[in-house]
């Protein structure tokens, strides 16, 4: 059960049999019992699920969409830059970029950047700036890394596309192929905006 202090924000709710889901501005899901007679409905998260873009549903089942982005160059935080600069090959610019909180924004956004690699983080060699810029240009967007399938409710009739379970209350995973892939229209409109204060998330 999660508690938030100031308004959650749902932006999409889907509903079956006896129950209804609602998705979360921050990528969690929340069921409610609808069989309950109650003026306070009680929303409970769904545990070991998250970073979730879209939900649907059926007669009595639920569908989750998960999907993880690595965030575009820009939005790299210190420990994230420092991570980059690792893996290309500048070990020893780790604790210069971690103390300094050196960011992708900070190097993205500099008013002279072969300025700032010299005089900031100590890259005064001309080939390597031009390696650190190529590197950058591969990761400049925001990245899907990981993508995932949730299912659960009714699979008397295989609506959760497996074998050996008619029922369940947990998400499980849901095998989808390695190609997959997601419209970003799919993802980057949601249905509608509903907010919820915290008084009837119990």
């Amino acid at each position: 059960m999660r508690k938030s202090e100031g308004v959650l924000s749902f932006i999409s709710v889907e509903s079956s049999t006896n129950q209804a889901c609602l998705l979360a501005a921050d990528g969690l899901i929340y069921g409610i019992d609808l069989r309950k007679n109650s003026e306070k409905l009680a929303a409970e998260v769904y545990k070991n699920i998250s970073n979730i873009v879209q939900i649907d549903s059926g007669y009595s089942h639920f569908l989750a969409l998960k999907q993880v982005k690595r965030p575009g160059f820009e939005e790299f935080v210190s420990v994230q830059a420092a991570e980059f600069f690792f893996n290309i090959g500048f070990e020893g610019l780790n604790n210069c970029i971690k103390f300094g909180k050196i960011t992708g924004d900070m190097i993205m956004n500099a008013e002279d950047q072969e300025k700032f690699f010299n005089d900031v983080m100590g890259i005064d060699v001309k080939a390597d700036v031009v390696k650190i810029n190529s590197e950058i240009k591969k990761i400049l967007d925001p990245t899907v890394v990981e993508v995932g399938l949730y299912g659960w409710g009714s699979n008397f009739d295989g609506e959760l596309a497996t074998t050996g379970i008619k029922q369940t209350q947990a998400p499980m995973m849901i095998d989808i192929p390695k190609d997959f892939r997601i419209n970003p229209e799919m993802t980057s409109k949601p249905k509608f905006g509903l907010e919820v204060q915290p008084t009837q998330i119990q």
